[in-house]
């Protein structure tokens, strides 16, 4: 597989690179102009070919997947979601978002290219306060969020939606693949300083109890490059999350146990809930893509903290 992966120099980004590079797949990586340039040496120093490529200009675009046969579309520019009013459609950077993507599209038909492995979110569901049965499928009718009241659907998830809508009306004849993660965590996710910093405090949970089905880094990775593997992936869509759903109180006591006891301390008051219904329905993924989550929930939060030490 010859693969450009745009977003490359973020979280998910660089562990997607290094797993296609490990599986023998050559990476072209799309650097934001003016982005992280650390993090482009370092994925040029892995053997990635690294180039700038402004998702607003098509040419650039054309240019840059020359030769490919995979785009795996990662990058989408974060929204601070200010608190206007509800009935404010998906706006800037959401219209931004979605104009990249439809020059992608239309830059992967003039190329000719196999297949499109878009990076989505399990929060096209919207607020599970508002979902009806458990555990969500990706066979159900996603719910209208533009307008939602609040501005994480509103905005970024209403966004996510109207992508995943783009790619299944216009990218044909080229194959898609949707892939939704639930919350992605590892070493140096963005969040990661602050939840231990409040778990050690003692507010790392919320005052609510509720489950939460977290997925690895590790595991997205794999799941994205099955995505693009994989012939039974051909115009799918699949939820990926973690083996079980977990209180999120129970992850927060845990971190908290990692970062001040050591990692031979006491397990703590720690709530077991391996039996609670999963929030996201990942069979889908387990039959088509042979997707199987590796990473337990304990094993990856004793990697993030560490990272944090």
């Amino acid at each position: 597989m010859i693969a450009l992966v745009t977003g490359a120099t973020g979280f998910v980004g660089m562990r997607l690179c290094a797993r296609l590079m490990e599986g023998g797949h050559t990476v072209k990586a799309a650097l934001r102009p003016g982005g992280n340039s650390a993090n482009g040496a370092a994925l040029a120093d892995m053997g990635a070919k690294t180039m700038p490529v402004d998702l607003s200009d098509p040419q650039a675009v054309l240019t840059a997947l020359d030769g490919v046969d995979t785009l795996y579309h990662l990058a989408w520019k974060s929204n601070r979601m200010s608190r206007g009013a509800a009935h404010q459609g998906v706006q800037s950077p959401a219209t931004e978002n979605l104009a990249a993507l439809q020059t992608l599209i239309d830059g992967a038909k003039k190329a000719g290219i196999r297949r499109i492995v878009f990076a989505s979110t399990v929060s096209v569901y919207g607020p599970e306060t508002e979902w009806g049965p458990i555990p969500q499928t990706e066979s159900g009718a996603l719910p209208e969020l533009d307008g939602h009241p609040n501005p994480y659907f509103r905005f970024y998830a209403a966004a996510k939606a109207e992508a995943e809508r783009m790619l299944r009306t216009s990218a044909r004849p080229v194959e898609t693949v949707i892939i939704r993660p639930a919350m992605v965590y590892g070493a140096n996710a963005q969040f990661a300083t602050q939840m231990v910093t409040n778990a050690v405090n003692g507010n790392g949970a919320g005052n609510a109890p509720h489950p939460v089905q977290w997925v690895h880094v590790d595991d997205v990775s794999r799941a994205l490059v099955l995505a693009g593997e994989r012939e039974e992936a051909a115009n799918q869509t699949f939820n990926i999350a973690g083996r079980k759903a977990i209180l999120n109180h129970t992850l927060a006591n845990e971190v908290r146990r990692l970062a001040t006891a050591g990692f031979n301390g006491g397990q703590g008051d720690i709530l077991d809930w391996n039996a609670r219904v999963p929030r996201y329905d990942i069979r889908a993924a387990k039959t088509k893509l042979a997707f199987h989550p590796q990473i337990g929930w304990r094993d990856g939060l004793k990697e993030m903290v560490a990272a944090e030490a």
